[in-house]
């Protein structure tokens, strides 16, 4: 029953072989099966027995009026479907699948699925068993996890087995070709600073062959001033047992000539703890120091002549500053001349009759004027503004607009238009689409 009314899909299942009683006793049997049972026609199930009810928390009737796959997780819906279709049409004659559904409770279990196509009343029906394998699934996923954990730690010593034979064979392999490998030579001394041994590139840098200085000591082949310098810092390393830092000091050349060498040296005992004497190195810095005493001249040298070069920049500036304020002299001058020697006499002959004509011409001789000293307008003192002019440029200036500026000045709102036009006029901004109020802002 679905809303009180009989269910087309489920009501010939529950009648099939009730004439003889064989439906019901079939019904029943399936209802003690521990393993949910499942008959699905169409997108409806039309039988479900007891295990069903106890493993999705749905009744009955509840699953009665779902479609089949409302109980299958999101992520299996769509393999469902289509696992549904091909059994139905035959294409498979059974499935297994394994997959999860939502029970009543939003819980979230794995179950193993078996399904056929019966014919059922003549209907194709999709007969499944459906069980629950959540546990199966979470012990398997444990051991999975656990299998991978031994995994990743036999990996994990295993490359830690091979890196420690890499690092041991590279160690060997350093060691083998340190003495090639250094620049210099490298040596070893027994606790009195004994050579007991000495690389054979010694000869290519100081031309003494190794056996010839086995059993000599490093001060045997300084000069004395050296070996004054160099005897109590060795006695002081010595007896505080610490490695040598890296030090310089001139040694002999077999050839009698003076070779700068640097040098640093660690001790080492034996398991007893006893010192038994230095290894180090040694190499031939004498170029090098020549050269980076080259290079200190020769930076003295060029901050030298930066100083000059600084010198002759500041000289430079103040003609420069010098310049600029003397051009800037010039344009206001010119402007003025302009204005106090030309235009004044032009404003005469303006009012002496002229005709149209040549009023008309007067005008455009002003206005080129006006046009060729624009360039030099630093200031508004340099436009030959009127005091009322002045007055309405301030306050374009000040970013008021021609309402606001009429009721500061107290004149009509057509009069501050004119007073704009005559700015413009003045300052050589007719005919160009040039905003006033920036114009005006980068005037001094």
């Amino acid at each position: 029953m679905i809303d009180g009314k009989p269910d087309r899909n489920r009501e010939p299942m529950m009648r099939a072989g009730d004439k003889d009683g064989k439906g019901k006793l079939f019904r029943g049997l399936l209802d003690m099966i521990p393993v949910t049972v499942l008959l699905v026609r169409g997108n409806r199930l039309i039988f479900v027995n007891k295990a069903a009810e106890a493993g999705t928390g749905y009744s009955r009737d509840e699953l009665a009026a779902m479609k089949y796959w409302h109980i299958v997780h999101p992520d299996h819906r769509t393999i469902v479907k289509r696992l549904a279709r091909e059994v139905l049409k035959r294409k498979e004659t059974s499935i297994r699948i394994e997959l999860k559904i939502i029970a009543k409770d939003g819980a979230e279990k794995w179950v193993e699925l078996l399904a056929t196509c019966a014919a059922i009343d003549n209907r194709a029906t999709i007969v499944a068993s459906v069980m629950e394998i959540t546990d199966r699934k979470k012990m398997e996923e444990e051991i999975r996890d656990h299998r991978d954990h031994l995994n990743k730690l036999v990996e994990d010593r295993t490359e830690e087995v091979r890196r420690e034979a890499a690092r041991r064979k590279e160690k060997e392999e350093q060691y083998l070709s340190l003495v090639e490998c250094v620049p210099g030579w490298v040596w070893e001394t027994d606790a009195n600073f004994s050579y007991t041994y000495l690389s054979s590139s010694i000869s290519d840098h100081l031309g003494y062959r190794p056996e010839e200085l086995i059993g000599k000591g490093p001060l045997d082949i300084v000069p004395a001033d050296e070996k004054k310098r160099l005897a109590p810092l060795m006695k002081t390393v010595t007896a505080a047992r610490i490695p040598f830092v890296p030090f310089t000091f001139q040694v002999f050349h077999k050839n009698g000539s003076m070779v700068l060498v640097q040098g640093n040296a660690r001790a080492f005992f034996d398991d007893a703890g006893n010192l038994r004497g230095y290894r180090g190195s040694a190499r031939d810095i004498t170029e090098e120091r020549r050269a980076l005493d080259a290079l200190k001249e020769y930076q003295e040298e060029m901050a030298a002549k930066s100083r000059r070069l600084e010198e002759v920049n500041t000289t430079l500036k103040v003609l420069l500053r010098q310049r600029e304020d003397d051009r800037k002299e010039l344009e206001g001058r010119f402007v003025s001349n302009i204005r106090e020697m030309v235009l004044p006499y032009l404003d005469r002959m303006r009012r002496t009759g002229l005709d149209r004509e040549q009023q008309n011409y007067l005008d455009i001789v002003v206005s080129n004027l006006n046009e060729i000293v624009s360039p030099f307008l630093t200031t508004l003192g340099h436009a030959n503004l009127t005091p009322r002019e002045l007055e309405v440029a301030t306050l374009v200036k000040e970013g008021k607009r021609t309402k606001e500026i009429a009721e500061i000045a107290g004149i009509a709102p057509s009069s501050v238009d004119s007073h704009r036009d005559a700015i413009r006029r003045k300052l050589g901004l007719n005919n160009k689409k040039i905003n006033l109020r920036s114009y005006l802002l980068s005037l001094r």
